[in-house]
């Protein structure tokens, strides 16, 4: 039983990018039972799944450490989403009457004058 631990002693083990990796698998097995013709999936399968074996038996755990948290950090940014999209939540959009350019005003004040920063139109709406 020592020997099965100490073999295991000061490899990476299983991390977050492995997890990910392995459903990225379970994804290509679903999609070569949909699709039988496509020869490459279940061999890009297997390649990923040599590399999740590679990940977890490595003895270069710093290097397997850092490649699991630039995974990490770019999860969290796709999770989190670009500030962009958080714009509509916050201000509403309205279109000049006189020159036809485009106003953001921030939402739930009520009804404001609104100025035009282009031609100095003032128009009034509810926000």
């Amino acid at each position: 039983m020592n020997g099965f631990r100490n073999f295991f002693f000061g490899r990476n083990g299983f991390d977050a990018l492995s997890g990910a990796i392995m459903v990225i698998v379970l994804i290509l097995s679903l999609l070569s039972r949909m699709f039988p013709d496509w020869i490459f999936l279940p061999l890009i399968g297997m390649g990923l799944i040599v590399w999740v074996f590679f990940r977890t038996m490595s003895t270069k755990v710093v290097l397997r450490r850092a490649e699991n948290e630039k995974f990490l950090s770019f999860w969290s940014r796709l999770r989190s989403g670009p500030s962009k999209f958080a714009a509509p939540l916050q201000y509403r959009y309205f279109t000049c009457p006189s020159c036809g350019q485009k106003v953001r005003v921030p939402r739930g004040r009520g009804r404001i004058a609104i100025t035009c920063p282009r031609c100095n139109a003032g128009f009034i709406e509810n926000s």
